[in-house]
This record gives C-alpha cells, sequence and structure tokens, in this order.
C-alpha cells in the first residue's frame, strides 16, 4: 500500500466510523431461536463497525465495543 492508498483510507474512516457507531446503537434480536440467515448479517455490521473503530482509535475490541 502506498501513502496515496493509505491516506484515501485515512480520510474515509471517519466519515464510516460516525456511521458504524450509529449502527451500534440499534438492538440486535436475540439469537436464540431466531433465523439466523437475518442475525449473521447483523452481527457481520457490528464486527465490522467495532474493527473500523479500533482502527481510528487504536484501541482494542472491548474498547471499541464499549464506545
Amino acid at each position: 500500500m502506498d501513502e496515496e492508498f493509505v491516506t484515501a483510507v485515512e480520510a474515509l474512516t471517519g466519515p464510516i466510523s460516525r456511521i458504524l457507531r450509529q449502527a451500534l446503537g440499534f438492538p440486535l434480536p436475540a439469537l436464540a431461536g431466531s433465523d439466523l440467515g437475518i442475525e449473521l448479517p447483523a452481527r457481520g455490521l457490528v464486527d465490522g463497525a467495532v474493527a473500523v473503530i479500533m482502527v481510528q482509535d487504536k484501541c482494542s475490541r472491548a474498547e471499541a465495543f464499549a464506545q
């Protein structure tokens, strides 16, 4: 990855982070007895949001998930 690519990615982390932080605020239904076909993509969204926060804030998964 060259410097131009890294700069472009860094420019996107702020807006994406804000969007994903908002997404983390939506309650996810409990997995017990529900349709996993619906739940698994939602879990992927949460995992993605946490990963973006971890990169942007340079923090652990637990710290990112708590935000």
